[in-house]
């Protein structure tokens, strides 16, 4: 019914309907009553049990089609499934060395800019993983905080060209004035 709908009583009277409950919609697990939340982490264990054992059962079944080729001496057909693992793996094994790569060379660079006298702190015996979260939770007490401007602009970011000597008797003797030879030498040099 729509808000603006009136019922008629049995004895001939009008009256509102009733306004229709609005139940907040939730997409959350912890917002479900007990039980249905018992019930979701009892079938996520199961599914979790059946896939550790369907691991397992798998990985048995591989030793076990092994074991009965070499046993039956085909060394090639052995061979040749070792091969096809390997290269089945070999796509993670790039991305995990490409990983590694990345950061190391990210923790080279954040530990570049920690002070010469606090790099001794920093621990170079860590997996790059470990060392990554290390420097992501202590970089902050390492480094030295840049002081903030305190002269309200003043300084402003004037970018004014200063020129020696030599260019200023360059800039005479071609019949320029100074102030066109330093534009002329920030729009080249950008400085």
């Amino acid at each position: 019914m729509m808000p603006d709908e009136v019922n008629v009583t049995d004895d001939g009277q009008q009256e509102a309907a009733p306004e229709p409950i609005e139940t907040p919609e939730s997409n959350s697990v912890d917002d479900l009553p007990s039980w249905a939340q018992d019930m979701i982490r009892g079938l996520r264990d199961e599914a979790a049990a059946r896939r550790v054992a369907l691991k397992k059962h798998e990985e048995e079944a591989r030793q076990r089609e092994q074991a009965r080729l070499a046993e039956q001496g085909q060394w090639k057909e052995l061979a040749e499934s070792r091969a096809k693992e390997l290269n089945d793996l070999q796509p993670y094994r790039d991305r995990a060395e490409a990983l590694e790569t990345m950061l190391r060379d990210s923790n080279k660079h954040r530990m570049e800019q920690i002070p010469e006298d606090m790099r001794a702190l920093v621990p170079t015996d860590y997996a790059p993983e470990k060392l990554a979260s290390w420097l992501d939770a202590n970089i902050s007490r390492l480094t030295k905080p840049v002081a903030p401007r305190l002269d309200g602009g003043a300084t402003g970011g004037s970018s004014a060209v200063t020129l020696t000597d030599e260019e200023k008797q360059v800039a005479r003797a071609t019949g320029m004035s100074l102030e066109d030879y330093a534009k002329y030498k920030e729009r080249i040099f950008g400085r």
